[in-house]
C-alpha cells in the first residue's frame, strides 16, 4: 500500500497543497511526519533536514570515490578478463545507484530551499505571520479543507 507525505501552506485558515511525496522518496524519509496529523514545519526543522541531506551527499561522494578506487584495484589484478568484466559491471551498477541517490538528495535539497523561500517571503511580506505556523505536513493526512460530518 502506498503512503504519502503531504505539504500545505496555511493562511487565514485555508490550507493550500504544495507537495505530495511517496514512501519511496527521500523527502518522505527525511521529514519524519506524523501519521494522519498535520505538524507545523519550522525554519529550524528545515535547516536540520538540509544538514542531514548534505551529510548524505558527502557520504555518496565518498562512495563514488571508493568505486573508482575499486576499479583501479581490479585493473591491477591478474584475474581473467571475464572475472574483471563482471567486477567492473558490478561496480558500475553500484555507482549508478549511488548517482541516482545523489540526484534524489539534490532534489530534496531544492525542495527544502523552496520551503525556506516560502517562509522567508511570508516573513518579509507580513511581520504578523508566524513562520512557525505557516507550512504544515503530515503522512496520509486527510484534506484539511474537507470537514467530515458524522451521518
Amino acid at each position: 500500500m502506498s503512503s504519502y507525505i503531504n505539504f500545505f501552506i496555511k493562511r487565514n485558515d485555508v490550507y493550500a497543497p504544495i507537495g505530495s511525496f511517496g514512501r519511496g522518496s527521500i523527502i518522505y524519509r527525511s521529514f519524519n511526519g506524523d501519521y494522519e496529523k498535520l505538524k507545523a514545519l519550522t525554519p529550524d526543522a528545515i535547516e536540520a533536514i538540509k544538514i542531514d541531506l548534505k551529510n548524505d551527499r558527502i557520504r555518496c561522494d565518498k562512495e563514488i570515490n571508493e568505486c573508482a578506487q575499486k576499479v583501479d584495484f581490479i585493473r591491477s589484478l591478474n584475474n581473467s578478463v571475464d572475472e574483471k568484466m563482471q567486477a567492473f559491471y558490478d561496480i558500475d551498477e553500484q555507482a549508478k545507484e549511488i548517482q541516482q541517490e545523489m540526484e534524489d538528495i539534490e532534489y530534496a535539497l531544492h525542495f527544502c530551499e523552496f520551503l525556506d523561500d516560502i517562509l522567508n517571503e511570508c516573513w518579509e511580506d507580513s511581520n504578523n505571520l508566524d513562520r512557525n505556523n505557516y507550512i504544515f505536513y503530515g503522512i496520509e493526512v486527510p484534506d484539511p479543507m474537507v470537514k467530515m460530518n458524522n451521518i
